[in-house]
């Protein structure tokens, strides 16, 4: 009886661990095409996370965030030239940047290829209320400039979750991962 509570108490250690660690869905992509070697990539600036669809103070400069640790991860697994879209007052981190405008701002800086980028819904909880920090990873598209084709998109939105010690930037790291990793493939 006494080795069944032992394992019992491993088993509950464990399975607490798991769940302050983080929980992640897998990011679910479509690819229909190879990126080209040496092609410069322009990186338009991802939306803000947003609580109950608004903006919130503590997910300003989470877009910009997340293009910087996807920016790192892509240098890290491509010989792409990444370009950075300098934000303006009518594309930057709180807009909804359509094709067309990504297109056309791809154009301007000579880009073979515009990846836009959203987050979605967020919640950073106080620490210990036992609730999680998530975030969502809204929408992802990457277009060739030159056909106007999608090449790579995001199929589903992405959940991550963790335990509420820390900030949620930690979720959007994850994310940028995945998402060079599934570009890079």
């Amino acid at each position: 009886m006494k080795n069944s509570r032992k394992i019992g108490f491993w088993v509950a250690i464990l399975a607490s661990a798991v769940l302050l660690s983080g929980c992640a869905s897998g990011l679910r992509t479509t690819k229909s095409a190879k990126l080209r070697d040496n092609a410069t990539l322009l990186i338009m600036p991802p939306h803000d996370v947003v609580q109950n669809g608004q903006p919130h103070e503590m997910g300003k400069g989470s877009g910009e965030y997340l293009r910087k640790a996807v920016n790192e991860k892509l240098a890290q697994r491509t010989n792409l030239k990444l370009v950075s879209f300098e934000p303006t007052a009518t594309i930057n981190n709180t807009t909804i940047i359509t094709k067309s405008d990504a297109l056309a701002e791809a154009r301007k800086v000579k880009a073979d290829y515009v990846l836009v980028l959203g987050l979605g819904e967020f919640m950073n909880a106080a620490p210990m209320t036992f609730r999680p920090d998530f975030a969502t990873l809204e929408s992802g598209f990457l277009f060739d400039v030159a056909s106007g084709e999608e090449v790579w998109s995001v199929k589903s939105p992405l959940m991550l979750q963790k335990g509420n010690i820390g900030n949620h930037l930690v979720l959007i790291d994850k994310m940028a991962a995945s998402v060079a990793q599934t570009i890079a493939k």
